[in-house]
């Protein structure tokens, strides 16, 4: 009986191996992947831009299951930072969840970025924007300024937002206004980073649209 009970345990999977990390979510069959990344109780999909989901880990008798919101997964450690899962509903499927490693250190991050566009033009080369905006333009060309805990955009008018940057330093979260497009920039995926190029994909929305637009591999360079 001692000997099942610590069998049990030793199978055990507890919310400490999945809070705080990023992983890819590799469905086998369709070859797709989705980028989680865990919190305390909730969680974030990156590709759809769904945050705030509760999660947490589920047992019964030696069985361990992942539960997503209203979907119950079956889990089992296969190694270190790296699970097999299977979604039980009307119909299944199984899937690898792979932890994602930083692949640069979260301080390149920091400092000012000039979009590629804006490198070496004048303020005088671009179509002119509206007075109201005209009239704040102090420093060109413009760019972007990230911090721990901020970012900043001083594209004609200096507009500023919290930021969060996940755990593996590739998806960067904000609200920044844009005032040239009348919207807000919601993220950035970083597919490049060093210590002078940065590539991002980047999702903005108008106000009052019901859908967002990708921009996909813009180029941003470190300004000196």
């Amino acid at each position: 009986m001692t000997f099942s009970c610590q069998r049990n345990e030793k199978l055990k999977i507890n919310e400490s191996l999945l809070r705080g990390k990023t992983f890819n979510l590799i469905e086998k069959s369709k070859n797709d992947t989705l980028t989680f990344e865990f919190k305390d109780s909730t969680y974030y999909v990156f590709e759809f831009g769904d945050g705030n989901i509760p999660w947490r880990i589920s047992h019964y008798d030696s069985s361990n299951f992942l539960v997503l919101d209203n979907r119950v997964i079956g889990i089992k450690q296969v190694k270190e930072n790296q699970f097999e899962c299977t979604y039980i509903g009307l119909s299944e499927s199984d899937f690898v969840m792979i932890k994602k490693d930083s692949p640069w250190n979260k301080d390149k991050l920091y400092g000012e970025w000039i979009e590629e566009k804006y490198f070496g033009t004048k303020l005088s080369d671009l179509p002119p924007a509206p007075n109201s905006l005209m009239d704040s333009v102090t420093d060109w060309p413009p760019y972007y300024k990230i911090t721990e805990s901020s970012i900043t955009n001083n594209l004609y008018k200096k507009t500023t937002s919290e930021l969060e940057i996940n755990n593996s330093n590739e998806f960067l979260l904000m609200k920044l206004m844009n005032p040239l497009t009348d919207g807000n920039e919601y993220s950035w995926r970083i597919k490049k980073l060093n210590d002078s190029i940065m590539i991002i994909d980047r999702e903005r929305q108008k106000y009052f649209d019901s859908y967002a637009d990708m921009e996909y591999n813009i180029k941003l360079i470190k300004k000196r």
